[in-house]
């Protein structure tokens, strides 16, 4: 789904899987986080549990390289200065390998006959600046990341704090 989570349905049980960053977590009924695959049950298809323990395998085995292609992708972006048309960047952020990463990045509003507005994404995905003001974004829009060394000091460390208070990771 939107947020990266999954049922996983593995012999006679359902686990979760969710994306946490570069891997995928398996969480049980309960909700708890398991370490390991599951093993078969008394009564489970042993052959059946085997294919979903490989299955889970090469899923996480994906998700890991996929990642570490979209960090990658976003740092070249930051290095190039690269624009999304805001259509292509909403798509960009709504992917579940990267929305996570796109919630802990400091992104610029480019309008044309407009000053560049820099903000984040807030936990509805919507843009809000350092002031926690919303920054509305329109269909001419375009985005890119904001480059720390166009920043001020200032600037630079209010974002250190903002991603702080929203406990936020940078990615990059």
């Amino acid at each position: 789904d939107a947020a990266g989570r999954q049922p996983f349905v593995f012999g006679k049980r359902t686990f979760t899987l969710a994306l946490e960053g570069d891997t995928v977590a398996l969480y049980d009924a309960a909700g708890r986080r398991r370490a390991g695959t599951p093993r078969a049950l008394k009564g489970e298809d042993k052959a059946l549990i085997k294919v979903c323990q490989l299955a889970l395998k090469a899923l996480r085995a994906d998700v890991t390289a996929h990642y570490g292609a979209q960090l990658r992708r976003l740092d070249r972006a930051l290095a190039t200065g690269r624009c999304w048309p805001l259509a292509d960047w909403r798509q960009l952020t709504a992917h579940p390998v990267v929305c996570r990463d796109a919630e802990g990045l400091v992104w610029e509003r480019l309008r044309p006959n407009a000053p560049p507005r820099r903000f984040m994404l807030d936990e509805a995905r919507r843009g809000q600046g350092l002031d926690y003001e919303p920054v509305e974004l329109l269909s001419g829009d375009a985005v890119r990341l904001a480059h720390p060394a166009d920043m001020s000091p200032g600037e630079r460390r209010g974002w250190w704090e903002y991603l702080g208070d929203n406990e936020r990771v940078q990615p990059l």
